[in-house]
């Protein structure tokens, strides 16, 4: 191990000629062994921090090399035959999967993510890593990549000409439903907040859903898990329970620390106005993926979005979002060919789910 630390000494010329993501990540392991190594040894701070740092510094370039490669978004190199990849850096003419490169789709994506931080922010977090872990280093590269995706939406999202069956509008639901016949519209499906502040508005969507939507039609939400009773229980008041659907954490679990429950799973309320219509069967638990948390924090799966709507309405029908985020579902709802309204009070997510149609806008 003493021989690792002499070598490390060398550790810029080494990061310097690290040409390949093997080598960028062996070298990544070695600084990480030798702050292990110089902590327990009580080498000092100091020299901990110095490995600690280039072990960034490796991670860096390893995401830089895995940025260029393509499905570099999906956080692993292009899949070639027979699932390989090829490593399109200067040098390496292998192919190799990231199981073959010993590479988690995580530990891709993180180091993409650190590589996209600018040199001199970069530079500014590792200097003082005696209060800045990788952890904040990480979070801080995606709330940049995210501030850097929405304003890029919202530039994108003021050139955008809506076709005739899609709508975006800012503002309060209860007011802009307002507008909005009694009986006119096939289904509302939305995602309030859902904390307890905002029970009310369950309410209030209640109230507003039994007056547009059609004999029949339906409401579905997603809805929390703590105050899921109290939701049930308000919405009964104005429309006819019919089902508890789900969605199934497919990204990991989460953490509810009150309960001290892995929470894997996310209820969506399954109301109808009146008798149930016909709509084809679908399944009461859904394996959802990830939504576009960069557009907005509580972002569902377009997938998932498109599969209910897909099941519980035909080509024509009126979908309506009262509280549509970045736009999954008004725009899921237009690519079925529905007539589809997005509302959200944040005028600029209006915005954003604007910039997120550019290029799926065409009647």
């Amino acid at each position: 191990m003493e021989n690792s630390l002499v070598i490390f000494s060398k550790a810029a010329l080494m990061l310097a000629e690290a040409d390949t993501i093997q080598k960028a990540h062996e070298l990544k392991d070695l600084a990480l062994t030798a702050a292990d190594w110089a902590r327990r040894k009580g080498m000092g701070k100091k020299v901990i921090l110095h490995c600690r740092s280039y072990a960034l510094e490796a991670e860096r370039k390893m995401g830089e090399m895995l940025a260029v490669t393509d499905r570099s978004l999906g956080g692993r190199p292009n899949k070639t035959s027979d699932s390989a990849a090829e490593n399109q850096y200067p040098g390496d003419t292998g192919l190799f999967t990231l199981a073959e490169l010993d590479l988690t789709k995580k530990e891709s994506s993180e180091a993409q993510l650190i590589a996209s931080l600018s040199r001199e922010v970069f530079d500014q977090l590792i200097s003082d890593l005696e209060k800045i872990t990788r952890k904040v280093i990480i979070r801080e590269a995606k709330e940049r990549k995210r501030e850097e995706e929405c304003a890029a939406k919202i530039a994108t999202g003021h050139d955008v000409k809506l076709p005739l069956l899609l709508s975006l509008k800012a503002g309060d639901f209860r007011e802009v439903l307002k507008d909005v016949s009694a009986n006119s519209v096939d289904l509302i499906f939305t995602d309030p907040p859902y904390s307890e502040e905002y029970i009310n508005l369950w309410n209030d969507l209640g109230e507003v859903a039994a007056r547009i939507l059609k004999p029949s039609g339906m409401l579905i939400a997603y809805s929390g898990n703590e105050f899921l009773p109290q939701v049930l229980d308000i919405l009964r008041k104005h429309l006819t329970y019919s089902w508890l659907a789900g969605i199934y954490h497919t990204g990991g679990h989460i953490q509810i620390w009150k309960h001290k429950v892995w929470n894997q799973w996310k209820p969506i309320v399954v109301f109808t106005k009146g008798k149930e219509g016909e709509h084809d069967w679908y399944l009461d638990m859904f394996y959802g993926k990830k939504g576009d948390k960069v557009a907005h924090d509580w972002a569902q799966g377009e997938r998932e979005a498109a599969y209910y709507i897909e099941k519980l309405t035909n080509e024509g029908d009126y979908v309506i979002d009262p509280m549509c985020g970045s736009g999954t579902i008004p725009r899921a709802a237009f690519q079925l060919k529905r007539k589809a309204l997005g509302i959200d009070i944040n005028a600029e997510n209006i915005e954003i789910a604007k910039g997120g149609l550019n290029g799926k806008t065409s009647d």
